[in-house]
């Protein structure tokens, strides 16, 4: 599963590289995947360090109305800092250096 999630995060479609920037991170957070923390660490650094990583990411809600989630860019990040406790420049994806 985390090599499927891992592909998707290069998705041409970044709603789905979203998506599997979160599903990573719950991965990578988890007890039950201790194993696993490292593979999806490294494929969520390698999918942030790539420059389609700074696209906006839009969403149809509930109410089929587009909503803009921020840039994948961002989720990738928040789920590093999730899954390994650490932030750079004060913790905020926007103060990072790219």
């Amino acid at each position: 599963m985390v090599p499927a999630l891992a592909a998707a995060l290069r998705d041409e479609s970044a709603a789905t590289a979203y998506a599997a920037a979160q599903v990573l991170a719950a991965l990578g957070r988890s007890p039950e995947t201790p194993h696993r923390r490292a593979e999806i660490v490294a494929a969520l650094a390698t999918a942030l360090r790539d420059p389609r990583s700074r696209r906006g990411v839009y969403a149809l809600d509930a109410e089929q109305k587009i909503q803009y989630l921020g840039r994948l860019d961002e989720a990738l990040y928040r789920g590093l800092v999730q899954i390994t406790g650490a932030a750079a420049g004060g913790g905020e994806a926007g103060s990072r250096t790219a």
